[in-house]
């Protein structure tokens, strides 16, 4: 048994064909337009089940690499704290090393003219807040 084609199959399957092309077409020019191949799980099931993974992987260097910043400033504000107290402490060795090398008579005065910050100054630096804009390296 033989089938008639008619001018009406050919005019649907043409109709068709046109369709699927511009289906085509759209979804390639979404996929210039966003850089991205895969816009729905539906596009390649199989990719994106390659690609979750990978995400939730950047997700976790994101956050590591936070911490890492977060890590280097918490080390630079220790940094320049142990700085500030050692300069204080080398300050304070000065005047105790004059103060012992002149009269008993004029040391007092010799030692009140000592360090111009007071001894809870280290300990507040060292308290001050993490990212405190206070005093930062360049690099």
């Amino acid at each position: 048994m033989s089938m008639r084609i008619t001018q009406s199959m050919m005019y649907s399957r043409a109709k068709a064909d046109v369709q699927s092309g511009l289906l085509r077409y759209t979804q390639l020019q979404q996929q210039v337009a966003s850089g991205k191949r895969i816009s729905r799980p539906s596009d390649d099931p199989a990719a994106t089940l390659r690609i979750l993974p990978l995400r939730n992987d950047l997700r976790n260097l994101d956050q590591l690499s936070g911490n890492v910043a977060l890590a280097q400033e918490t080390l630079d504000t220790g940094a320049a704290s142990l700085e500030d107290a050692s300069a204080l402490m080398q300050r304070v060795r000065e005047l105790t090393t004059q103060a012992s090398a002149i009269s008993s008579a004029v040391a007092p005065a010799v030692v009140s003219s000592g360090p111009s910050t007071s001894p809870s100054k280290p300990l507040s630096q060292a308290a001050s807040a993490v990212g405190s804009p206070r005093r930062r390296t360049q690099r």
